[in-house]
């Protein structure tokens, strides 16, 4: 693997050791609130079970899935303490380091969850779920740079190799396909995605129809296409630049395995094309030169049938359309300030965008998948 990363130069801006899920160059939820003593005294608590005491704790601004937090302890080792989302389960977060400790057996440098002074690998404080991690050194790679894009690519081939052998575990807690994702068991207070969505439409009918209506395209489109019939790989899908720390030339660091499960490893690469080929600066557009230069350097490591090439782009909408689920848990929080303006750039903007040059990215992937394989 580095004799891949060493032709990336290190370069690109510092980054948290753990972020958390979607796209680099907007993070529309990312938001510090103010640390009150009770937090203080609560994350000092969580520590004390580590053995750690902290010479300073600092916010990290990530997404809202879970909350992170900078630990530099007196010796000078930097750490992050996670907060877990409420829903995630013990079992889920035991197969979230179950794939990090398979990686790390395969070479690849993780960020292992450390030992509470009892043994275990998390703490449970007022009913939310902790775990802390070594900060990892390094910096993300050129974010439009086609080599470095092919270099992403291949080491995904490599990731899905390595971590297949835990496929056979079955799904994760919690987790489905991407078809699946937005049918989570709770939305803010409300028990579905399906109940969230008709409240939304009492308030705002027009917006909540098209939203159905963009959904169930992907669905038939996602059918039509054969998606359900791809196998199982355990994928990351959150394989991005900022998720991808290179240090003097090599790969330091792979972090954010907290969306780990099973999916078509098309899926996973949908994924890091939503979040690392788009058009600068606005990241509306996805950039078929960037996609293609993506897949070509999966496909030069693993060779992709033409069905799941074909699926790229459709994973890609449903991709998109998987942020829902997180955008109207926000609106039953009441944070509409946030909420319209994500709605706008999905519903029209990426959306019709991705209409608009979806069949140039699948041209370009087919054939950048064709010359690395050489078909």
């Amino acid at each position: 693997m580095s004799s891949i990363a060493r032709a990336v130069p290190d370069r690109g801006r510092p980054q948290s050791a753990i972020e958390d899920h979607h796209p680099t160059a907007v993070r529309p939820f990312s938001t510090l609130s103010p640390m009150t003593a009770a937090d203080r005294d609560a994350l000092k608590d969580v520590l004390r079970r580590y053995g750690v005491a902290a010479a300073s704790i600092s916010a990290i601004a990530t997404g809202r899935m879970n909350q992170h937090w900078r630990i530099d302890v007196a010796d000078g080792r930097p750490l992050v303490l996670r907060r877990y989302r409420t829903e995630r389960s013990d079992a889920a977060i035991a197969y979230e380091f179950a794939a990090i400790a398979q990686a790390a057996s395969r070479g690849w440098p993780t960020a292992p969850p450390l030992t509470t002074l009892d043994g275990g690998s998390t703490v449970t404080r007022d009913g939310r779920r902790y775990a802390l991690f070594p900060f990892m050194q390094g910096a993300p790679g050129p974010m439009y740079s086609a080599a470095h894009l092919r270099i992403k690519g291949a080491l995904l081939a490599r990731l899905h190799r390595d971590l297949a052998s835990l496929s056979e575990g079955g799904q994760r807690d919690g987790w489905g396909r991407i078809w699946e994702h937005e049918d989570e068991p709770r939305i803010g207070t409300y028990a579905s995605f399906s109940d969230a969505l008709l409240a939304f439409g009492r308030e705002h009918r027009e917006l909540a129809s098209t939203i159905r209506a963009a959904r169930y395209r992907s669905l038939r489109e996602l059918a039509r296409l054969g998606y359900g019939d791809l196998p199982d790989t355990l994928v990351h899908f959150d394989f991005h630049n900022d998720n991808l720390f290179f240090h003097d030339g090599e790969l330091s660091a792979l972090l954010d395995f907290d969306s780990v499960h099973l999916d078509a490893r098309a899926a996973d690469i949908a994924c890091s094309i939503a979040n690392d080929c788009p058009e600068p600066p606005a990241d509306i557009t996805t950039s078929a030169t960037a996609a293609a230069a993506f897949v070509a350097g999966y496909a030069q490591h693993t060779p992709l049938e033409d069905g799941e090439l074909r699926l790229i782009v459709p994973l890609l909408r449903a991709y998109r359309l998987s942020g829902l689920s997180r955008t109207l848990a926000a609106w039953a929080e009441g944070l509409s300030d946030e909420v319209f303006p994500r709605l706008e750039r999905l519903l029209h903007g990426r959306l019709p965008a991705l209409d608009a040059n979806g069949a140039e990215i699948e041209i370009a992937i087919m054939q950048a998948a064709g010359g690395a394989s050489g078909r």
